[in-house]
C-alpha cells in the first residue's frame, strides 16, 4: 500500500537524519541548533488503528480500544478513564513480542484479538514515538460522525414518538427558516427524512451540519421541551462536551470539567435509554480529557 511504503520511507529518513542531535545552522552570523519530532499522528479510528499496529474495528478484538486494556464488557460500563487499564509502551511492546512470537499461526491470531493489535507499528521505532500516547481520537469522527447523530436521533424519537411535543415536519419547516448567520450559512442542515424511525437509522448530515443542527436545536423547537426532562439534560451535557472538546484554548480545569460532564452524560444515558448501549465512539470520549492535557 501506498501509506505503508510513505511510512516506512519517513521512518528510515528520521533514523538517517539528526532527529536527536539536531540540525546546526548559521542565522545572523551564529550558529544555531533546530531539534524536530515526531509528536503525534492525526487521523479518524481506523486510519489511527492501523497506522499504529491496532485493530481498526474493535469488533475484531477483545480489548478494542488503542488507549487502554478494557474488555468490550467493560467499555460499556466505563464512564471514566481509569488510569490503572491505560496502555503503555513496555506492556504493549510486551504483546507485540508475544504475537511475533506465536509457535502457530493459530496462536498469534489468538492473541492478536486478545490484545487488540495486528502488529508492530512501523512509526514504533521512530524515537520518542509512542503509539500508545501518540495516536489521539478524532474529535469529528467520534462526536459529528458518531456521538452526536446518535443521541440526536434517540432524543427526537423521545420527543416525536414518545411525547409528541412536535413533528419531524414542524421540525424540517423550522430548519429551513432559521437565521444561522453569516458564518454558518454553507453548514446549514438538510431536512430530516420524514420516515428515520422506520429507517431505524440515524440523522444524515455533514459533520459540519451535524455540529450546528446539533446545537441549534434548543432554538429551533425549544419552547415545546422541558428542561428538566433528564433526556434534554443528557443531550445538553452533549453539546457542553462538544464546545469543550472543540475549543480553540482550553487550561487544565476544563479538562476536569470535561471529565466530569462525561462522566454523568453516560450515567444519564444509559439512564435514559437502557436499550442503547455504550458504543465504542462514546469509550473513546472518556480518554479525550487526558488526551487535552497531554
Amino acid at each position: 500500500m501506498m501509506i505503508l511504503r510513505l511510512l516506512i520511507h519517513w521512518e528510515q529518513r528520521s533514523r538517517s537524519t539528526k532527529l536527536d542531535t539536531g540540525w546546526t545552522i548559521m542565522v545572523a552570523g551564529r550558529p544555531r541548533t533546530f531539534h524536530g519530532a515526531l509528536i503525534a499522528f492525526v487521523g479518524d479510528t481506523p486510519a489511527s488503528c492501523w497506522v499504529g499496529g491496532f485493530k481498526e474495528s474493535s469488533s475484531f478484538a477483545f480489548r478494542g480500544c488503542r488507549s487502554c486494556l478494557a474488555t468490550r464488557e467493560q467499555m460499556t460500563d466505563m464512564n471514566k478513564e481509569s488510569p490503572g487499564s491505560l496502555r503503555n509502551k513496555l506492556s504493549h511492546d510486551r504483546s507485540c513480542a508475544l504475537i511475533d512470537a506465536a509457535a502457530t499461526p493459530q496462536l498469534a491470531k489468538h492473541y492478536s484479538k486478545v490484545y487488540g493489535i495486528n502488529s508492530t507499528s512501523t512509526l514504533a521505532s521512530i524515537h520518542h514515538f509512542d503509539v500508545t500516547q501518540c495516536l489521539p481520537h478524532d474529535v469529528m469522527h467520534i462526536l459529528f460522525e458518531g456521538i452526536l447523530p446518535l443521541e440526536f436521533t434517540l432524543f427526537l424519537q423521545y420527543c416525536v414518538k414518545e411525547k409528541n411535543w412536535f413533528t419531524v415536519a414542524h421540525l424540517n419547516s423550522r430548519i429551513s427558516g432559521f437565521q444561522y448567520g453569516y458564518m454558518n450559512g454553507k453548514d446549514k442542515p438538510s431536512p430530516i427524512n420524514s420516515d428515520i424511525f422506520a429507517q431505524k437509522k440515524n440523522v444524515k448530515q455533514q459533520a459540519c451540519q451535524m455540529w450546528l443542527l446539533a446545537r441549534s436545536l434548543p432554538f429551533l423547537v425549544g419552547e415545546y421541551i422541558k428542561e428538566d426532562d433528564p433526556h434534554f439534560q443528557s443531550y445538553s451535557y452533549l453539546l457542553r462536551i462538544t464546545s469543550l472538546a472543540t475549543a480553540y484554548e482550553v487550561d487544565v480545569s476544563d479538562t476536569c470539567v470535561l471529565e466530569d460532564l462525561i462522566h454523568e452524560h453516560h450515567r444519564l444515558l444509559k439512564m435514559c435509554y437502557p436499550e442503547q448501549s455504550i458504543t465504542p465512539k462514546m469509550h473513546f470520549l472518556v480518554h479525550l480529557p487526558s488526551q487535552i492535557r497531554r
